[in-house]
């Protein structure tokens, strides 16, 4: 349905009809061949809502003040991205090397010990955490296997890990639901160690063990947290503008709006430095520059807290993002988590503790549009019918509800030569008022009549090449106009000749 109506404005047909190319579905009951022709090549009535149909996912209808019924292009993706606790805290570990003197063990059974495995918590201090994660244990120079018994004395929920320790052969186990009460972002461990066999007499030497947590997922946090800086990286994503990729000389939307949408479920108020980039061809990349979006709190009251921004022509350059309409764009960037550290009291975060970003695209359909475009060729091969053409015109007939103005260029071309071109007014504007919208219908009727020249040229060509010009009314004063699902279009296009037989 987009290119129907670039179609019908720019006559493709005018030799479409002609011997076995005739579309018979086109062509009226009442035909002459006594002496000569009159063949509708096209005859048709649409509106703008034929076009841009709200029946697809990316057109939706909207009622203005005056109660015109307007269009608008509309895509959205409300949870494009997110992030929660494993963001927020990037959580990892150091490794606790515990030194074995294998002498003791002559003069007692096993070694009691307290340690600590420092949690890395960037810009946190945390007192309880609940963690899913990966206890690992290794051994090196040991004269003989261990036995050891790891207790958590600040958890629940987990009993005490009993582990056989061997020389390079590292010994796992997954942890889940561990709560723990964290000393200065550390996780406190009582360590019973012996050797797995009894009755060896041992040497000075010192063996030693290794216990490193890992892998770790966090399901809630009690702490307070600093300014973070998180990235937010989601790829490419199609922009479904494609109702207007047929304008190579690009189309001027008057007001895009590109919506960011957050949903904020927790106490943290944030910074968004969008980073959104559109493909236009390959290796042709533009920039969307958008201001900073600010991301209020959530409030103790709610259980999430809503926000959008909007980027326009206002505050960005989405005016020439739109231009040469992208088939992609990547959207990422960066947000910032409590800025300037103003939160800096206690507070809890479970998984519902998450922030959602999205976009809505809203391109209400004002534009000003230039643009010359290729639209169709015709092969005249097989033609036979031409030689015996003696007189030819081409009328158009138009009732035009539509706020712009076509002409048609038909190229005859020999081989590589181009040989003639018409040019054909094939639509005239309808008239607009100061707002852009349609206030009268143009009636037309143009009669173009083939030269002697021009029919022989016709009659030795190979091909037609169908080029094509639109442009809004009044562009030379580039006033943006408003399409209407009710504007309306009436266009009937005859061939008449006269054969010699």
């Amino acid at each position: 349905m987009k290119r129907m109506w670039l179609y019908l404005l720019a006559i493709p047909l005018l030799a479409g009809c002609i011997g076995d190319e005739f579309d018979t579905d086109r062509i009226s009951d009442e035909m002459d061949f006594s002496s000569g022709i009159a063949l509708p090549l096209a005859k048709a009535q649409l509106t703008m809502g034929d076009i841009l149909s709200e029946d697809t996912d990316f057109v939706k209808y909207f009622k203005d003040e005056q109660g015109n019924e307007r269009i608008m292009l509309f895509q959205d993706a409300d949870s494009l991205a997110y992030v929660g606790l494993d963001d927020f805290f990037k959580l990892s570990s150091q490794s606790i090397d515990i030194p074995i003197p294998y002498a003791v063990f002559n003069m007692q059974s096993e070694i009691s010990q307290s340690a600590s495995i420092p949690l890395s918590l960037p810009n946190a201090t945390v007192s309880t955490i609940d963690l899913n994660y990966t206890l690992s244990v290794n051994g090196s120079n040991l004269l003989e296997p261990m036995r050891l018994l790891i207790s958590f004395p600040t958890a629940s929920g987990t009993q005490d890990v009993e582990i056989e320790v061997r020389n390079g052969n590292a010994v796992t186990n997954v942890i889940e639901n561990q709560r723990i009460n964290l000393v200065n972002n550390e996780v406190p461990v009582e360590l019973s160690i012996r050797p797995l066999t009894s009755g060896t007499t041992f040497t000075d030497q010192l063996g030693n063990i290794t216990i490193e947590m890992s892998e770790f997922a966090i399901s809630y946090v009690k702490g307070s947290m600093a300014e973070s800086r998180i990235d937010i990286d989601n790829g490419m994503h199609n922009l479904e503008m494609d109702i207007f990729e047929t304008f190579p000389d690009g189309v001027e939307f008057d007001n895009p709006r590109f919506k960011i949408l957050t949903n904020n479920s927790t106490p943290f108020s944030g910074l968004i430095d969008t980073k959104i980039k559109g493909k236009l061809a390959e290796n042709e990349y533009m920039d969307l520059i958008t201001p900073l979006i600010s991301m209020p709190a959530c409030p103790t009251s709610q259980s999430v807290k809503s926000d959008t921004l909007t980027i326009d022509k206002n505050n960005s350059n989405l005016k020439d993002f739109l231009y040469d309409v992208p088939e992609t764009f990547e959207y990422s960037g960066e947000l910032v988590l409590n800025p300037g550290g103003t939160l800096t009291e206690e507070v809890e975060l479970d998984q519902k503790s998450r922030i959602y970003m999205g976009y809505v695209i809203e391109i209400p359909i004002e534009v000003v549009i230039n643009s010359s475009f290729d639209v169709d060729t015709i092969d005249l091969d097989d033609n036979d019918f031409l030689q015996d053409l003696s007189r030819a015109k081409l009328q158009i007939n138009s009732q035009n509800g539509f706020p712009f103005e076509a002409t048609a260029f038909i190229e005859f071309y020999e081989g590589d030569e181009m040989t003639e071109t018409i040019q054909i007014k094939a639509i005239n504007a309808a008239g607009i008022n100061d707002e852009g919208i349609v206030s009268s219908i143009t009636e037309g009727k143009e009669e173009i009549g083939l030269t002697n020249e021009q029919l022989e040229k016709l009659r030795t060509a190979d091909k037609l090449f169908v080029r094509m010009t639109l442009q809004t009314t009044n562009y030379a004063d580039k006033q943006v106009v408003v399409l209407l699902k009710e504007n309306e279009l009436a266009i009937q296009i005859s061939l008449k000749g006269v054969i010699n037989y």
